[in-house]
């Protein structure tokens, strides 16, 4: 198979595809109903697009490049019961934010996690604060101010209601 016709060349093209064809479905969408899927659909072809650039501008070469593994190499030589610890830990951080949305509400539970997940995992302050930023004007900017999404009370915000303009 040439260099062209390559497995990851044409899974990059499936992947335009399917990007495209989201894109191509969502344009026939009320705005309010496809601007996050126009949204994504933008950002994913755009950058399988420059995928599928950066690999056909390669210099061609006959050696296979080693697949991927998707672990540290910590995990793989060392004791299995680590890759078992890294599994409870990333599904104590998901039910952590389930637990947290109904508690303060989903824009808050999401900007915590955040700033808490950046700062445990080795994150320093600038670029935490940095990606929360970015995560709370992400919300605000979209979902409040764009499609007017109605946030449901939280039970924290329902107890300081008549305190509190939450």
């Amino acid at each position: 198979m040439s260099a062209i016709l390559s497995g990851r060349n044409l899974f990059t093209l499936f992947i335009l595809l399917v990007f495209l064809g989201a894109l191509v479905t969502a344009s026939e969408w009320p705005l309010r109903a496809s601007i996050i899927v126009l949204v994504l659909g933008v950002c994913g072809a755009g950058l399988a697009l420059a995928q599928l650039i950066v690999d056909l501008r390669k210099p061609r070469t006959d050696k296979d490049t080693p697949r991927p593994t998707y672990e540290t190499p910590s995990i793989e030589t060392e004791d299995p019961s680590l890759g078992a610890r890294a599994t409870g830990e990333t599904w104590a951080w998901l039910v952590g934010l389930v637990v947290m949305v109904p508690i303060v509400g989903l824009p808050v539970a999401l900007t915590a996690f955040v700033l808490l997940y950046c700062r445990a995992h080795g994150g320093g302050w600038p670029i935490s604060l940095l990606l929360t930023a970015l995560v709370a004007g992400f919300i605000y900017g979209v979902y409040v101010q764009i499609m007017h999404v109605y946030w449901p009370s939280s039970w924290l915000g329902g107890l300081l209601e008549g305190i509190i303009e939450i």
